[in-house]
């Protein structure tokens, strides 16, 4: 009889024994929902998981066998990816009523099928219906992974017929651990401070595979420092001096930071404002209600006067603390 150990995902250790337990147990379940922060491990789960069933070594998922290498390479027929078109917002409801035309087929690969729903949480109710439709009668041998960042997006009724596991977000502290742990170089504690609870963003910052992601971060904390009123001026300046390296990285976020200033005013404006930084309004609303649109309209201001003297600027440190200040004074005179 074999052994279920998954171990191939950080964390999460309370999620890790009850999906162990029910598995060795043959208590299987034919729908399962990975919520969570993007790069949090949902994929790496749901392949643990497959990988477990599918393996027929004495402690699974052995990694070694050609089911597990072929589910952990992406390279098994009988997983079949439903993934978020490229440019579009929202999974499309004929992607779900795609599973209909190959769900009977018999698997080659494996002893079942899988259909993994990437972005789960894109689909729109009606293709959400369509979906509910096989989970409330799964065919026998097929699973459904449904993968997501707010599983309370999707409807009641496709919840309640799936097993939910939220994944853990972490702390700043336990992600340096972690990548001190298993990294040598790279700026460990920058890393770790920007990713915001995510292990894979963490990761990506810290090889540097995606300086946008960097800025974006740091950009999106800017934000969150700027608009909460207890945050001191020299606390905002010294997240830059500490983060931020040249100049021309300071105004790409500078850019990024205007951008989404501009998105709160016209939020707090308008219910159906067209948002160029945010994808919905969510954070926005919190966000709009803390200042004055005065307020908000000024610190937009401030940061395109910043912008306007981009090429007159030659100092990082100062450019820093001047900006600064100018978005401290329309901070707290504009409430005035």
């Amino acid at each position: 009889m074999k052994k279920v150990k998954i171990d191939r995902l950080y964390g999460n250790e309370t999620i890790k024994k009850y999906i162990e337990d029910r598995i060795n147990g043959g208590n299987l379940f034919h729908a399962v929902i990975l919520s969570g922060k993007e790069g949090n491990g949902k994929s790496t789960l749901a392949k643990q998981i497959i990988s477990a069933i599918a393996c027929r070594s004495q402690i699974a998922p052995c990694g070694q066998c050609d089911a597990c290498k072929k589910i952990l390479n992406d390279e098994c027929v009988d997983i079949h990816i439903i993934k978020l078109p490229e440019g579009r917002s929202f999974v499309p409801i004929d992607s779900v009523r795609a599973i209909y035309d190959t769900v009977a087929y018999k698997p080659n690969d494996l002893d079942f099928k899988v259909y993994l729903i990437q972005k789960g949480d894109k689909m729109l109710p009606q293709a959400q219906n369509a979906l509910l439709k096989l989970l409330e009668e799964p065919p026998e041998n097929v699973y459904f992974f449904i993968l997501c960042e707010d599983e309370k997006k999707l409807l009641p009724t496709i919840r309640s017929r799936c097993e939910v596991f939220r994944l853990q977000e972490f702390s700043a502290e336990e992600l340096l651990k972690y990548l001190q742990d298993n990294y040598e170089y790279g700026d460990h504690k920058a890393a770790s401070s920007l990713a915001q609870g995510s292990l894979g963003l963490a990761v990506k910052m810290l090889s540097g595979d995606d300086p946008a992601i960097k800025r974006r971060q740091i950009s999106d904390r800017l934000v969150e420092l700027l608009l909460d009123r207890s945050v001191s001026e020299f606390e905002f300046i010294a997240f830059q001096y500490e983060n931020i390296k040249s100049l021309q990285e300071l105004f790409e976020i500078y850019k990024l930071l205007l951008s989404a200033l501009r998105d709160i005013l016209a939020a707090k404006e308008s219910d159906s404002a067209e948002l160029l930084y945010y994808e919905n309004t969510e954070k926005l609303d919190d966000y709009a209600n803390r200042y004055s649109s005065f307020t908000l309209a000024s610190m937009c201001k401030a940061m395109l006067d910043v912008l306007s003297n981009e090429a007159v600027n030659t100092r990082l440190p100062l450019t820093i603390t001047g900006a600064s200040s100018k978005l401290w004074d329309m901070k707290f005179n504009g409430e005035k």
